[in-house]
């Protein structure tokens, strides 16, 4: 999945996409062009904050990429978006049996982007908070259905925001309390004992939930480890369909602690700032068993 996950809407001149290859793109029609302006090397398109609306739309493009982010974590899933049902205040919502929790009172805006990369288009959707940082993105692929994303965009679409609105906000990522660190029974772990443990399960092949939250959203993907790649103090682990990408440098903690409703050890990272940063437990309706041994002969 080699999709950029932005944290901010790049620093620029908001300009108009006259005159530029952008013109020629399918998507950028006469009733989407007013709206679209190059920000960077993107084009960007404002859509209108109603959550609900907008989640019950996305589940026609097909197969997507959803990305959720924090300042440590990228966890990126390949697929049909699933359905999103949301509470009757519309301050929350879920999907995908628990794999996508919604919490919208933290989101402030959305963006259309189209980009043009070796000769092909790319297009995604991003979410922002109120500080200006993506913690979600949803990324077409080949076999998206471009005319439903096209619907989508036309229905949606805002009007021209100022270019006050696209600068690049420098604020901290978060803008609630950090979760306390661990408290109580814990095993703590070394960045050591971590890069063993994914090796681990490479060689294993457990079937693991890995999630990833922020403020915003929490989102899960059942993984069944087959790719792990290491480069310093990055780490990619993943498998055909879903992936996680983790700083392993930013993290304050890591430790197992013990769940008291299954009783099975679960995996949890925190961020400098005290923040939940991902978390790894054996997977909805998996014997815990290989995940215990797992444990026992990586740590």
């Amino acid at each position: 999945m080699m999709f950029l996950v932005y944290s901010r809407i790049s620093q620029g001149q908001c300009a108009s996409i006259a005159g530029t290859i952008f013109v020629e793109n399918p998507l950028l029609s006469s009733t989407i062009f007013a709206n679209a302006h190059i920000v960077g090397r993107r084009v960007l398109i404002p859509i209108l904050p109603r959550w609900a609306v907008l989640f019950r739309g996305v589940k026609t493009f097909g197969r997507v990429v959803s990305f959720c982010r924090n300042a440590c974590a990228v966890l990126g899933r390949v697929g049909v978006y699933p359905e999103v049902l949301t509470t009757p205040c519309g301050q929350s919502a879920g999907g995908g049996d628990g794999d996508f929790k919604f919490f919208f009172p933290q989101w402030a805006r959305a963006f259309v982007t189209v980009e043009e990369h070796a000769g092909n288009w790319l297009y995604a959707t991003e979410f922002q908070d109120a500080c200006g940082d993506v913690i979600h993105k949803v990324c077409l692929t080949s076999e998206s259905d471009l005319e439903a994303f096209r619907w989508w965009v036309e229905l949606n679409q805002a009007s021209n925001p100022s270019a006050s609105f696209l600068r690049d906000m420098r604020s901290p990522s978060r803008v609630e309390g950090p979760a306390a660190l661990c408290k109580g029974d814990a095993r703590f772990l070394s960045g050591d004992d971590l890069h063993m443990l994914f090796r681990g399960m490479i060689e294993t092949e457990v079937s693991v939930r890995i999630s990833v939250g922020n403020e915003g959203l929490v989102q899960a993907a059942r993984v069944r480890p087959n790719r792990l790649k290491e480069e310093g103090a990055c780490v990619y682990l993943g498998d055909d369909e879903s992936g996680l990408q983790l700083r392993v440098d930013r993290l304050a903690e890591v430790s197992l602690h013990c769940s008291l409703s299954s009783s099975n050890w679960i995996l949890k990272a925190y961020e400098a700032e005290g923040f939940p940063a991902c978390t790894v437990e054996p997977a909805c309706g998996e014997s815990s068993e290989g995940w215990e041994r797992l444990l026992r002969d990586s740590i």
